[in-house]
């Protein structure tokens, strides 16, 4: 639970203990993280698909700044992912 003062969000320890029990169960983190990224799927890069190009950039860059360029190690490390796994 949040509870807002001063347009100050406080954390309450309901809120707390609900958030450990999700991220120690997979199931419910897995559903959280799809539920984000359902919420805020939409085209990052510009190239007319949503794929994982851009759900990359959400994961980096939150859902409202998903279009700034991500770093160099960053994006190659993740073509590098992307060409590994495309070959099995």
């Amino acid at each position: 639970m949040e509870i807002y003062k001063n347009n100050r969000i406080i954390k309450t320890p309901v809120f707390y203990s609900a958030y450990t029990q999700c991220v120690n169960d997979p199931y419910c983190a897995a559903r959280t993280v799809q539920g984000y990224m359902a919420r805020f799927a939409q085209d990052c890069n510009g190239d007319g698909n949503i794929n994982c190009d851009d759900f990359l950039r959400i994961h980096r860059f939150g859902g409202y700044g998903c279009s700034g360029n991500l770093n160099s190690k960053y994006e190659n490390t993740y073509k590098l992912c992307m060409q590994t796994f495309s070959k099995q």
